[in-house]
């Protein structure tokens, strides 16, 4: 909204309306100076306190203005409200106050909002929640400038006791760990053998017991030959109820969520020289942005500001194992390392091809094996052998020395490179 200057016949002069010059004759404005002065600047100072640029065109703007100071802290609400008001508020703004925890249906943080998990949070970015929850949930260690968020997650929310006596001696925010009322039970048992006395004497609490003769237990003989057990009661809710490791009643899984902040607009009042501090690389002892490295920057394992992620930390990292054949390779910041085993079956004064598992990306150093036997001998004169080593594949030999074995031998080879 602003002064009608599209508008020739309303008579502005400098932008303004004018009264109507009685020496000069020169007509006024259509309507009263002050009044129209009055009026517009009115109208003007409520669409600039919210931050608005006025425009002539656009017929919205007071009431976008209102909604705004309506909505923003800021301004002190110190009156009362009727149900129409509110009403209306409600339907039109977010009156939500800072603090101020709900909990939503599926896992989408909306905006305005942070997640109750327990995180620390900076004091500058979200100076007005840290105002309200200050730091009666931080922990020893926490940095400074940091304040933490409640807890929520997997918990059941209970009103504070604050002097009822109900849930005494707690503190607000606080957490307690599950419980179950006590339950107690009797059950006794009498001695003696003659007829008639039997073996229950009655029961109470969460027991009870049911005579089957004569309105009395049974009598029972006991054997003074032995100590063996001949009955066992047993308790187990488990039989007749749903059991678990907790005390729970039936619940519906809910995102808890607290208002960090006015949306859209923000908080008017966020502190950019706090902010300024947050600005700066991340080291082990400050807090601050952090750079993702590049594999290449990983690699070569020089720079020590990036950050590097569990992805990029494994990158090139491979292994596979069988009973035949099996290899490890590590990543390249760890030197390509490659190590490889196999085995073949062979008779005497044989040979086999093994292809390795992986292709040796360099060359295979240095390759070492054993002959594997089941019996018990110890003069098997066997060696194992190897040739043609290319990148692909070796030749594993077995030979003979001397007497020769018809048994078949497995002989193992273990190869290192990269």
């Amino acid at each position: 909204m602003d002064y009608p200057k599209s508008v020739p016949s309303v008579g502005l002069v400098n932008g303004k309306f004018v009264d109507e010059n009685t020496v000069s004759g020169a007509p006024g404005s259509l309507i009263s100076a002050s009044w129209g002065n009055a009026v517009t600047d009115e109208l003007l100072a409520v669409i600039r306190a919210a931050q608005i640029d006025p425009k002539e065109e656009d017929v919205d703007q007071l009431l976008e203005a209102i909604r705004y100071i309506v909505q923003n802290d800021a301004y002190t609400k110190n009156r009362v409200y009727s149900k129409e008001e509110m009403d209306a508020l409600l339907k039109s703004n977010n009156v939500v106050p800072v603090g101020m925890m709900v909990p939503f249906p599926k896992a989408a943080i909306p905006p305005g909002y942070l997640e109750v998990d327990g995180s620390l949070q900076s004091i500058a970015a979200y100076p007005d929640l840290a105002a309200y929850l200050g730091t009666s949930y931080n922990k020893a260690g926490d940095p400074a400038g940091y304040f933490r968020l409640p807890e929520s997650r997997g918990e059941f929310l209970r009103g504070w006791d604050h002097g009822r006596g109900v849930d005494a001696n707690r503190a607000l925010g606080s957490s307690q760990l599950d419980a179950l009322q006590n339950i107690t039970a009797v059950l006794g048992l009498r001695g003696g053998t003659s007829a008639g006395t039997g073996a229950l004497g009655g029961a109470s609490g969460a027991m009870s017991v049911s005579f089957g003769w004569g309105g009395e237990a049974n009598t029972i003989t006991r054997d003074a030959n032995t100590s063996a057990r001949s009955d066992t009661i047993f308790f187990d809710a488990s039989t007749v109820a749903r059991t678990s490791t907790e005390t729970r009643p039936r619940n519906l899984a809910v995102m808890w969520c607290i208002k960090a902040w006015n949306a859209p607009t923000n908080q008017g009042n966020i502190d950019i020289a706090a902010l300024k501090a947050l600005a700066v690389q991340a080291t082990e002892i400050n807090w601050g942005l952090g750079r993702i490295a590049t594999q290449a920057e990983v690699n070569a394992g020089v720079d020590d500001a990036p950050v590097v992620t569990p992805k990029k930390l494994r990158f090139g990292f491979a292994m596979s194992f069988t009973p035949a054949s099996g290899y490890v390779l590590f990543p390249t910041w760890l030197g390509g390392l490659l190590i490889q085993y196999g085995r073949a079956t062979l008779a005497p004064d044989t040979f086999s091809t093994l292809t390795w598992p992986l292709a040796w990306p360099d060359a295979c150093y240095g390759i070492a094996g054993a002959v594997h036997s089941s019996l018990e001998r110890v003069d098997d004169d066997i060696t194992p052998q190897y040739r043609n080593l290319t990148k692909t594949s070796v030749i594993l030999d077995r030979q003979d020395n001397g007497l020769v074995f018809t048994t078949l031998r497995d002989v193992f080879v273990i190869g290192i490179g990269k």
